[in-house]
């Protein structure tokens, strides 16, 4: 195994981290009445909904 070593400087933008961005709290804001389906047709193709 080949020695590993770190290059470079840290990036500044270190200090301002904020905190991890949690995309389920943005994106489904009430999980118990959130519903998703995978589905397959072509049905919708003309309201532009594909698979």
């Amino acid at each position: 195994m080949l020695p590993t070593l770190c290059a470079g400087f840290p990036s500044p933008a270190e200090d301002f981290i904020e905190g991890a961005l949690e995309l389920p709290r943005w994106l489904v804001p009430n999980p118990p009445a959130t519903f998703i389906w995978r589905v397959r047709d072509w049905s919708m193709k003309s309201a532009g909904i594909h698979d």
